[in-house]
C-alpha cells in the first residue's frame, strides 16, 4: 500500500465553514450571551454608582492650572478643566476598577469563545485537514459584534452615572 496525501480544504473554505459553525453555536447558546450582557450591565451599574455616590466624599484637588489646561484639555471642555476640582485619588481607583472590568470581560469572552470547541478542534486538527488560523479568525470574527454590544451596554450605564466633564464625542474628536 502506498500513502496518498490529500490536502484539506482551502483557507477560505475552512474560514467560511468555521464562521458558519461558530455563528450556529453562538445562536444556540443565547443564554450565555444574555449572561454576558447582564454581567456588563451590573459592572457598569456598580462601578458607575460607586463613583457617583462618593463624588463629594473624597479629597478634591483644585482645578487644573490654567497653562496646563490650555495645552492638555480639548478646546470644548477647557473651561471645565480650568474651573472644576479634580479627585485624583478616586480617578486612580476608578481607572483600576475599569481596567479590572475590561480585563474580566476579555477573559470571560476568550473562555466562552474557545473552551466549548477545544476538544472538537483538537480532534479535527490532529487529522491534518484543519488549520489553526481559519478557526481562530472565524471564532474572533463572530465574537466581535458581541464584544462591541457588551462594551456599549457597559459604557451606556457607566457614562451616565459618572457625569464626565465633556460630551461623549468630545473625547473622540
Amino acid at each position: 500500500d502506498t500513502f496518498i496525501f490529500v490536502p484539506g480544504a482551502s483557507f477560505l473554505d475552512q474560514l467560511m465553514l468555521f464562521l458558519k459553525r461558530s455563528l450556529m453555536l453562538k445562536y444556540r447558546n443565547m443564554s450565555a450571551v444574555a449572561v454576558g450582557v447582564l454581567l456588563h450591565l451590573i459592572a457598569g451599574l456598580v462601578i458607575g454608582y460607586s463613583y457617583s455616590a462618593s463624588r463629594g466624599n473624597m479629597l478634591y484637588h483644585p482645578a487644573i492650572d490654567r497653562n496646563l489646561a490650555d495645552t492638555k484639555c480639548p478646546l470644548i471642555i477647557r473651561d471645565r478643566c480650568q474651573n472644576e476640582p479634580l479627585d485624583h485619588k478616586f480617578l486612580m481607583t476608578l481607572m483600576f476598577f475599569l481596567n479590572v472590568a475590561v480585563t474580566g470581560a476579555g477573559v470571560c469572552g476568550s473562555i466562552e469563545t474557545f473552551d466549548c470547541e477545544k476538544d472538537t478542534f483538537k480532534r479535527e486538527h490532529s487529522s491534518g485537514f484543519v488549520q489553526n488560523l481559519p478557526f481562530f479568525l472565524a471564532k474572533n470574527i463572530v465574537d466581535i459584534p458581541f464584544m462591541f454590544f457588551n462594551s456599549m451596554v457597559f459604557m451606556s450605564i457607566f457614562y451616565f452615572l459618572v457625569f464626565p466633564r465633556g460630551a461623549f464625542m468630545d473625547y473622540f474628536w
